[in-house]
C-alpha cells in the first residue's frame, strides 16, 4: 500500500466526514476521517474491489467483521463500526499515527527488534485464543501507534475476504501475500495457528536483514511460492555474522516448511526469544525497546519511556533458570583477582534461579506444592540465622576482633560485582566489617537490577587479605 497522505474532495460517509488519504493499494483505500458525534479522529477503511453483490456474501463478511472486531487487546487495533454505505463495506478503526512497520525495515536496534516481536506474538496469541487466524500478516497490517506500540490490523478483512473468495473461486485457491506467505498456503492447504508464526518470522527475518528470505519480483510471484514451497531459508546468521547464532536459529524454526516444526503457539515462540534477548541485552532491556519515529534517533524523547510487558493469554510465562557452576576469586595485593577451582566443594545449598525482572511479580495463579515451597522458605530463615550465629561466635571467640585490623571492604565489595556482573544487573553490594583474620567467614548482600537481594559468601583464607569469594547462580 502507498503512504503518502494526500487530501481528496471531503464527503461524508455514514456518520463520518472523510478529510485525507492516509493510503491506498489494491483491495482497499484508507481514510483519515473525524466521527463528530463522539469527537475523534479515525482510520475509515473502504473496501472498494470487496464484492458486495451478493446479499449473503455482504451478510458473511459483516458478520466475521463484527466477531473479529470483539477482539480487545493491547497489541491489536480497536475496531470502532462495521457499515455498508452505498453497498460498499466501511471499517473505522483506531487511527495509528505513525503509519505500518513497513517504514521500520532495517533499521531498528536489537531491543526495538525484540519489543516489535513481543507485540506481534502477543497479538497473534490473543487471536489464535479465540480461534482466529490472520492469514496474511506483513509489515503492511502491523501499524505503529502514537506512542510507538505496534498493533495487528485487519485481521477481519483476512478471515471473510477469504471466505468470501472461496464463493468466487475454485476451492483451495491460496490467499496472501507471496512474500510471506506459507508453504501450506501456496499449496490451498489446512491453516492453523502456525501460519501466521511462519509470517512471523519472515517479517522477523525482514527486520534484521533488510529483505524477506525468498526475493522475486512482484510479476513473478509464482515462482516466490514455489521458494516458500522448495528451498530452504537462507541462514541469517551466514548472511550477517553480527546475529546471534541462537536467534538466527530462532528465525529458521519459525520458517520451517513442516508446520509441526514450528513453535507450537505465539506464546511458546515469545517465551524462546525473549531468553535470547534477555541474554544479549540484559533483563532491561524494554526501556529502549519503543519505537521512534522513522529516522529519530534511539535516545529521543520519544524512546524514553519504557516499553510496558506484553499481554499473553493463559497462564503465566515462567522464566527458564539461569544456572552456573560456583566459581572462586582468591585475591593478592600483588596479582589481584584470579579465579580458581576450589580444593574442596562448595557448601550444599540450593543454586539461586536468576529470574527476568518482569517475572518477579507474584503469579496470577497458585503454584503447586505450595506446603513445600514454605517449607524450603522457613529452613533458608533457619540457616541464615545459624550462619549469622556462626560469624557472631567467630567474632566473640577471636575477642571481638579489637586485635585485629578490619578487613578493606572496597577490594571485596568490587569482587562481588565483578563476579556477578556478567549473568546479573548488581546495583549495589553491601558487606559488613569484619576483622582481617584467617579462617573468618561472613556473607555479602549483593542487590540485584530488579530489587532481588543475593546473598554471597566470602571466606578469609589468611590474615592478609587473601579471600574467596563464593556465589551459587
Amino acid at each position: 500500500m502507498t503512504t503518502p497522505e494526500t487530501p481528496p474532495v471531503r464527503r461524508i460517509v455514514g456518520a463520518y466526514e472523510i478529510r485525507s488519504v492516509i493510503a491506498h493499494g489494491g483491495m482497499a483505500v484508507v481514510y483519515r476521517a473525524y466521527q463528530p458525534a463522539l469527537e475523534r479522529e479515525v482510520a475509515l477503511k473502504e473496501l472498494a474491489s470487496f464484492p458486495m453483490d451478493s446479499g449473503e456474501l455482504a451478510e458473511r463478511f459483516v458478520r466475521e467483521s463484527r466477531m473479529i472486531g470483539s477482539l480487545s487487546n493491547e497489541n491489536i487495533v480497536l475496531v470502532h463500526d462495521y457499515f455498508e454505505h452505498d453497498e460498499v463495506p466501511y471499517i473505522a478503526m483506531e487511527l495509528m499515527e505513525r503509519g505500518s512497520l513497513r517504514g521500520y525495515i532495517k533499521g531498528l536496534t536489537l531491543g526495538q527488534f525484540a519489543g516489535v516481536l513481543e507485540g506481534i506474538l502477543a497479538g497473534l496469541a490473543h487471536a489464535h485464543a479465540h480461534g482466529i487466524i490472520h492469514r496474511d500478516l506483513k509489515p503492511e497490517n502491523v501499524l505503529v501507534s502514537a506512542d510507538g506500540v505496534v498493533k495487528i490490523a485487519d485481521f477481519g478483512i483476512a478471515k471473510a475476504y477469504s471466505q468470501v473468495r472461496s464463493q468466487l473461486t475454485a476451492t483451495g485457491t491460496a490467499l496472501g501475500t507471496p512474500r510471506y506467505m506459507t508453504p501450506e498456503q501456496a499449496q490451498g492447504g489446512e491453516l492453523r495457528p502456525q501460519t501466521d508464526l511462519y509470517a512471523a518470522g519472515v517479517i522477523a527475518f525482514e527486520l534484521l536483514l533488510g529483505r524477506p528470505p525468498f526475493l522475486g519480483k512482484d510479476e513473478a510471484w509464482a515462482a516466490v511460492l514455489i521458494q516458500h514451497i522448495n528451498e530452504p531459508p537462507p541462514i541469517p546468521y551466514e548472511l550477517d555474522p553480527t546475529i546471534d547464532p541462537a536467534l538466527s536459529d530462532w528465525i529458521l524454526r519459525m520458517l520451517a516448511k513442516d508446520p509441526r516444526e514450528r513453535p507450537e503457539s505465539a506464546t511458546e515462540a515469545w517465551a524462546t526469544l525473549e531468553d535470547i534477548i534477555v541474554r544479549l541485552e540484559g533483563p532491561v532491556w524494554r526501556r529502549v525497546a519503543r519505537l521512534s519515529d522513522a529516522g529519530e534517533p534511539i535516545d529521543s524523547g520519544t524512546v524514553s519511556k519504557p516499553l510496558s510487558e506484553a499481554e499473553f493469554p493463559g497462564a503465566p510465562l515462567v522464566p527458564t533458570p539461569v544456572e552456573r557452576a560456583p566459581e572462586y576469586l582468591t585475591f593478592r595485593p600483588d596479582t589481584g583477582w584470579t579465579p580458581r577451582r576450589p580444593a574442596v566443594p562448595p557448601l550444599d545449598r540450593e543454586p539461586f534461579t536468576v529470574w527476568p525482572r518482569e517475572a518477579l511479580e507474584p503469579p496470577a495463579t497458585p503454584q503447586p506444592k505450595p506446603r513445600r515451597r514454605h517449607m524450603r522458605m522457613a529452613v533458608a530463615a533457619v540457616v541464615g540465622v545459624l550462619i549469622a550465629a556462626g560469624g557472631a561466635t567467630q567474632l566473640l571467640g577471636s575477642g571481638g576482633g579489637s586485635s585485629a585490623p578490619p578487613l578493606p571492604l572496597g577490594p571485596v565489595e568490587a569482587a562481588v560485582r565483578s563476579h556477578l556482573e556478567p549473568v546479573n544487573a548488581v546495583d549495589s553490594v553491601r558487606c559488613p566489617t569484619v576483622p582481617m583474620r584467617k579462617g573468618f567467614t561472613f556473607d555479602c548482600t549483593a542487590v540485584l537490577a530488579g530489587g532481588q537481594q543475593m546473598p554471597v559468601q566470602v571466606e578469609q583464607l589468611d590474615g592478609a587479605g587473601q579471600i574467596d569469594v563464593r556465589a551459587h547462580l
